[in-house]
């Protein structure tokens, strides 16, 4: 079997110390595991990026910076709050910022230059393990803007563009080994070839950190530790001693992440991730601090309930969100939000918590003092409830109890009857029988699905006050499940939900003028200009996957000269009154099949992607013809692990699930 530990990097050393060990017992070293060269660039012994700029402000505070050029960034709202940037940069004699958009840091420079957004660039990048990227831009630039390689070069009396930049600066390193041929190989691979870090063979004992067993090492340097607070880790590795008592509420210790939508506020004038619901919580457009069960029922909060965080002079009000399997006595925050220049999309959203992140406490804060106010703000989430109340939506189980059944295990096929009866024909399918399925072993519930569904089929943002009424319009939601009481929840599940493309779907006999209506090859299909918008179908949809247009989201939008290039040419614009949904990314087979006729062959089905299989990171979404017994999709259907989502209605869905 093959294992991995994975610790945060967040973590203190000592952590990260017995991750390395267990890796090691687990022998993961090697297999899952594989030590390399840095290739950071700059020395580990460096100071930190908060510490180059805690020296820049106070050169710039003595008058030491005449000329300051800010390529991208923007310190000014972003910087720890006693790393008083913005006061800084007053006491500069010229002033310049490098911008794709006004921000904070612009509205206080006196030159402002347009930058290239990143797909518009030519540019060079490095991953973690070393390789090295060849950025090309997508699309040439709207605005006349300049990257940041080129601002350079125009200052190092050198002016080439980007792409001649770039080509130069590789030519120069790869030598020999540099040739017309490889460059161009290169640029279409998108990586060069062999620029990895090479591997580490490490000995044992730089690895191991005692001779003693796993077990014995956790109990003498980290379960002794915490009792008698004292810390026996070797090689001078510190160990901080948990609390044994929760905190009183002036006491709470406070988590800061970047938010996992828009991070650090780079991206809060960006509708589509400010509207995409945020993992665990589901809420959306805000940023509501995360608390534990067992403490919210001690301090009587609810959902909602706005607590003062901080000492006077740095004071937040900002409302909760209780979350399962949250740690007790302990607040999570996320940054980015509050910005006060950001655009009309992002400008005012949220809150903001900068008060509460300093130099040296950029992660974590111990014993804040917090205090419940009267006050209550409304907290916008696309799910309520997170428990399945003995439904069997997302099925699970252990190996154990697969490799016992592993032609039928019983957690995949619970007791309750499938009827057989029904009123409904058998659709006769001579072509081809679309169909998909979704591992949810494999999903992690990072919903880049849902984007690239947003993106690729036009589907609107309607804000933050639609949503509240329900009126959000992503053809995909991803539901979060947890078992077990939710102080200590026992699993956390995660379900993607789309359109089912039913066999015998309630939606279709309900509509009165056939705008829902069943195609020879399966597709549940909807023809928008027939649609009147009785809603008949969202009623009768026991999935929930219908999106209605109760606005014209899309008009005001629509004769913005750069919004107007954002919208998939290939996929119809909806109306206000008409009904929408998953398709299958019938554009996609549409064009496979304009492509098969052209060249006269038959449609070659797998390599039909629709957008969410596409933008998976994780593989865990699988669409083909149900038809082609060699077809992955279909070998997934027959798969002992797949079932269908409330197969007790006897809708008999073409998109199943296999079981986690």
């Amino acid at each position: 079997a093959r294992a991995l530990v994975c610790v945060g990097r967040e973590q203190p050393a000592a952590i990260h110390a017995l991750g390395h060990l267990l890796n090691q017992e687990l022998a993961a070293v090697g297999n899952t595991v594989h030590y390399i060269e840095s290739p950071q660039v700059r020395p580990q012994d460096s100071p930190s990026d908060v510490d180059m700029l805690a020296e820049l402000v106070s050169e710039m505070e003595a008058g030491k910076v005449e000329t300051l050029l800010i390529l991208g960034g923007n310190p000014v709202f972003d910087a720890p709050a006693d790393i008083n940037f913005g006061a800084a940069l007053e006491k500069v004699h010229l002033t310049l910022t490098l911008t794709s958009a006004a921000n904070e840091t612009s509205q206080k420079t006196k030159w402002l230059l347009p930058r290239t957004h990143f797909l518009e660039s030519w540019g060079d990048s490095r991953a973690h393990d070393g390789t090295v990227s060849i950025v090309q831009p997508l699309i040439a630039p709207l605005h006349e803007g300049i990257s940041d390689i080129e601002l350079m070069a125009m200052l190092c009396e050198d002016a080439p563009r980007a792409y001649a930049a770039v080509r130069k600066t590789w030519k120069e390193k790869l030598g020999e080994r540099d040739d017309d041929l490889r460059w161009q190989k290169t640029v279409a691979d998108g990586i060069i070839e062999g620029s990895a870090s090479a591997p580490v063979e490490l000995a044992n004992d730089q690895i191991a950190l005692s001779s003693i067993s796993v077990a014995e090492f956790v109990k003498a340097h980290w379960v002794d530790a915490k009792s008698d607070g004292k810390s026996n880790a070797p090689r001078d590795v510190t160990i901080t001693p948990s609390q044994t008592t929760s905190p009183t509420i002036d006491g709470f210790d406070i988590v800061i992440r970047p938010d996992p939508t828009i991070w650090d506020g780079r991206f809060t004038n960006n509708g589509w991730l400010q509207e995409l619901p945020k993992p665990l919580t589901h809420t959306v457009w805000e940023n509501p601090a995360l608390m534990a069960p067992a403490d919210a029922k001690r301090w009587g909060l609810r959902n909602g309930d706005v607590l003062a965080i901080g000492e006077a002079d740095g004071q937040i009000d900002i409302p909760i969100w209780i979350a399962a399997g949250h740690a007790e006595g302990c607040l999570t925050l996320f940054k980015g939000f509050g910005r006060s220049v950001a655009g009309r999309v992002g400008q005012g959203t949220g809150f903001d918590i900068r008060s509460l992140i300093s130099k040296d406490a950029m992660a974590q804060r111990r014993s804040v003092a917090v205090r419940k106010t009267a006050s209550r703000h409304a907290i916008v989430t696309t799910q309520h409830f997170q428990t399945m109340e003995g439904r069997h939506l997302v099925r699970a189980g252990t190996l154990a109890e697969l490799q016992a059944e592993p032609d039928g295990p019983a957690f995949v096929h619970p007791p309750d009857p499938t009827p057989e009866a029904t009123l409904y024909p058998d659709w006769p399918y001579e072509g081809h029988k679309w169909g998909m399925t979704i591992d949810l072993t494999a999903c992690v519930g990072c919903s880049a699905c849902v984007l690239a569904c947003q993106a690729e089929n036009n589907i609107p943002v309607v804000g933050k006050e639609q949503v509240g009424m329900n009126r959000h319009m992503h053809w995909i939601r991803v539901d979060t499940y947890y078992t077990g009481p939710p102080e200590q929840p026992q699993q956390m599940l995660n379900q993607p939900v789309t359109c089912m493309h039913c066999e015998r779907a309630p939606c279709e006999v309900v509509c009165p003028v056939a705008a829902t209506n069943h195609s020879d090859e399966g597709l549940n299909q909807m023809v928008y200009n027939r649609c009147v918008g009785t809603r008949y179908c969202s009623n009768n949809c026991p999935y929930k996957v219908r999106r209605f247009n109760f606005l014209d989201f899309s008009d005001k939008f629509i004769n913005e000269p750069t919004l107007h290039l954002l919208s998939n040419p290939e996929v119809t614009m909806r109306q206000r009154g008409v009904m929408e949904k998953c398709t299958y990314c019938v554009q996609r087979i549409e064009g496979a099949r304009v492509v098969s006729q052209l060249e006269d062959r038959p449609i070659r089905n797998r390599k039909i992607k629709t957008a969410c299989q596409a933008a998976c990171p994780a593989q865990a979404i699988r669409f083909g013809d149900l038809n082609d017994p060699a077809s992955e999709v279909r070998q997934t259907h027959d798969h002992p692990l797949a079932y269908a989502l409330l197969e007790e209605l006897n809708t008999k869905p073409r998109t199943t699930y296999l079981a986690e």
